[in-house]
């Protein structure tokens, strides 16, 4: 088989399993055979990182700011034992 060619994958998976992939995969404009072959990609892949994540969670990384308040607790405590 040639890799760099297209074929065809026949699974068989649990009909609510297959509704659930179409609904995600349509909610996202992504076909399902992206999805199965980006699974597969990263189940196979040589590069073994600490944490994988798949190409659309990557895409998704720091487009929500953080909006966390430093915790100031440490700092406001050394101030009043400094101007005490």
């Amino acid at each position: 088989m040639d890799i760099g060619t297209d074929s065809k994958l026949t699974l068989l998976l649990k009909t609510e399993a297959i509704a659930r992939a179409k609904q995600y995969a349509a909610q996202r404009e992504l076909s399902l055979s992206f999805l199965v072959e980006t699974f597969f990609n990263q189940l196979t892949s040589d590069n073994q990182q600490a944490h994988h994540y798949s190409p659309i969670v990557e895409s998704l990384a720091g487009i929500i700011p953080d909006t966390k308040e430093p915790d100031n607790a440490e700092f406001i405590k050394h101030l009043e034992e400094k101007y005490e």
